[in-house]
């Protein structure tokens, strides 16, 4: 559990001694709560004074986030409030409690990327929102009043909109904090949610630095470029896919020489993987760099480097690959930074090790570096040969659910795509269809178009075998995936910001497309909500695994080691604890969200049979590393208070990276 311990003292490491934070003062509780602190929302007008009743104050940005230090009530209902930007320390002041919205919940909303949506509305009223949802014709009058509010008919329903271009939240951190939700069925038998949202974006400055002008689209797609990392298995028998590869790269190469509009946007990399060199010495590597996306500055250096690139002649003794360093690999040690368009294609005949294994070199699983890789904007392909020993070795159906759940593309679903039989051909059909429509993502942009390529000599199917229909598919959802990448781009190089501070309703559906979802709900955690986290997870391990030969006393022993955890004051209701949910700390209850191991009890526990046991405790290990991943990475974390409690940090993760 060394990726565990490495959250946890990372996290520890920002805190002030227990003795220190004794002395100082902390945020007030929500009532009814151990470890939740009150906080609250400004609104416009609001006025932060050094004493309440003081004749004059420093006037503050609408919808700032304070915490509660303190409260006065006031002849007749006011009330004034002590507030401070960190959760300890020296509050900063008092503004009038009808100036602030409370905020208990810890849920914000991230906006999808819009590429297969209409525009977010935010609306006065939520009867607006509603009379739209509830009306046969409401999808033609959100279309409508898009118009008008396009048109700056500042009187309508529509007070504010989504930018055309995709605000990254980890690039350019925003609040949209839910106050109030409601879930709704409509006539059709679809169910909605009516969202009361605010809008927070970070910068607080009143005079904040301009923006670059703004350019019509096509002309700031002139620049947009692609990067794309093969990951290719070079374990036995590989080497025929790995020369195709090649092939496919040099007869771009070859298309795109002496054309500098797309040969200075267009990028390859190539990283191999292997298996576990402690079990095998002689596979030499686990992952390796063979050409960065640098050395594609001279593409003759270049194929010499990827020249080096072939299959090993040693066995590794077990048919699953170490493909998750190979993915890794490419996602945290390739620069990705200067790209618009960001792909990793995964080549393999053979499912990956699970994360739970030792001889995993990340014990990361599919979803968990899916993840990783999304944070970075990255789309990951999988072409997936299924050869005849991989049907001997029953490996194709586990590989093919390890490899969906690794490139599902939100929206466009599995960037997965199998090679019947591991026919060389089709292989070959596959990777020049994607590289084609990756080079047509740049070349698009410029204008400078660029053939396609030719067929290439490889071997032909047999006639009696029926063509696959791969490379359509292919070119239909690299089209989505790349039309997600430009919106992501252009919101990137226009600052796209969420709009302007307001109160307003909205819908988590798109209006024309009900199916497709408008925002990820998020949990704002903070860098100590994580630890603790972490914390109990850890202790939850290791007493699953202590108590593997006598499960009944599982929860007993459990209940007893975390009622000693005394850093977090929730703990000392560890003994009455029915749940695994109840230990896993208050900010994760109440949540829309629903997880086996939140709800486990006891007896749920024992029902489940010492296999499925073994499947929750594996999760939990992964979702251990993933913390520590997101825990070791600065640029996932954003600070409301200039740092003052580093511990305060928040990050808005995902749902389904919860327990």
């Amino acid at each position: 559990m060394a990726a565990a311990g490495v959250l946890v003292l990372a996290a520890a490491a920002a805190i002030p001694a227990l003795a220190q934070q004794a002395a100082e003062r902390q945020a007030l509780l929500i009532p009814g709560k151990q470890t939740l602190q009150q906080r609250v929302i400004t609104r416009p007008g609001a006025i932060l004074v050094r004493e309440p009743n003081a004749a004059a104050g420093e006037a503050q940005l609408p919808f700032t986030v304070f915490y509660v230090y303190g409260r006065r009530p006031e002849s007749g209902a006011s009330e004034w409030l002590e507030v401070g930007r960190s959760s300890r320390g020296q509050a900063d002041g008092w503004i009038k409690a009808d100036q602030a919205i409370e905020w208990y919940q810890n849920l914000t909303l991230a906006f999808t990327n819009p590429a297969q949506r209409d525009r977010v509305m935010f609306f006065r009223s939520r009867d607006d929102v509603f009379g739209l949802l509830s009306n046969a014709g409401g999808a033609q009058r959100a279309r409508e009043m898009r118009t008008a509010a396009q048109a700056s008919q500042a009187d309508g329903p529509v007070i504010a909109m989504e930018p055309e271009a995709f605000i990254d939240i980890q690039r350019r951190f925003y609040l949209l904090p839910i106050l109030q939700a409601e879930r709704v069925t409509l006539q059709t038998g679809a169910s909605s949610t009516l969202l009361e949202v605010a809008s927070i974006p970070l910068t607080q400055d009143p005079a904040p630095p301009p923006r670059p002008p703004q350019q019509d689209q096509a002309a700031a797609l002139r620049n947009f470029t692609v990067g794309v990392a093969f990951v290719v298995d070079t374990t036995l028998s590989m080497d025929p896919y790995i020369e195709r590869v090649r092939l496919s790269i040099r007869r771009v190469i070859e298309r795109i020489r002496g054309n500098a509009d797309i040969g200075t946007r267009f990028r390859f990399a190539l990283v191999g993987y292997r298996n576990s060199t402690r079990a095998v010495p002689q596979l030499q590597y686990v992952s390796r760099v063979f050409a960065n996306f640098e050395d594609f500055r001279d593409p003759q250096r270049f194929m010499s480097l990827i020249q080096q690139m072939e299959a090993t002649t040693a066995d590794s003794g077990n048919f699953a690959e170490d493909a998750m360093a190979g993915i890794r690999t490419a996602v945290e040690d390739l620069k990705w930074d200067d790209f618009g368009g960001r792909y990793v294609v995964l080549v393999t005949d053979a499912g990956t090790r699970r994360a739970s294994d030792p001889l995993s070199s990340t014990r990361l699983g599919p979803a968990e570096i899916r993840r990783l890789a999304l944070t970075r904007g990255i789309a990951t392909y999988v072409l997936h040969l299924l050869t005849p020993a991989g049907a001997r070795a029953n490996d194709h159906a586990t590989a093919r659910a390890q490899y969906e759940e690794l490139s599902n593309w939100q929206g466009v679903g599995p960037l997965y795509f199998p090679v019947p039989d591991g026919s060389l051909s089709d292989f070959g059909a596959q990777v020049d269809e994607l590289t084609d429509n990756l080079v047509r993502q740049v070349s698009e942009g410029t204008g400078a178009g660029v053939q396609r390529q030719q067929a290439a000599q490889t071997p032909p199917r047999q006639p009696q075998q029926q063509p696959v229909q791969a490379p359509r598919r292919i070119t239909e959802q690299t089209l989505l995936v790349g039309n997600a990448m430009r919106l992501a781009y252009l919101g990137r190089i226009q600052q796209a910001a969420a709009p302007s501070v307001f109160r307003a309703w909205t819908t988590d559906r798109d209006f024309a497309n009900p199916d497709v979802t408008s925002f990820d709900v998020r949990l704002l955690v903070t860098r100590n909500q994580l630890s603790d986290l972490a914390e109990v997870l850890t202790l939850i391990l290791e007493q699953g695994n202590q108590s593997r030969l006598r499960p009944a006393d599982f929860f007993n022993q459990l209940r007893s080691a975390a009622a000693n955890m005394t850093r977090n004051p929730a703990r000392l209701r560890a003994r009455d604890a029915q749940n695994l949910g109840e230990l896993l700390g208050e900010f994760l209850s109440g949540l829309p969200y629903r997880s086996e191991i939140l709800e486990l009890d006891q007896d749920q526990w024992l029902a489940m049979g010492a296999a499925r046991q073994r499947e929750v405790l594996d999760s939990i290990e992964a979702k251990l590393r993933l913390y520590a991943e997101f825990a070791q990475r600065s640029d996932l974390w954003t600070s409301f208070d200039n740092d003052r409690v580093p511990g305060d940090a928040v990050f808005p993760m995902p749902l389904e990276a919860l327990p």
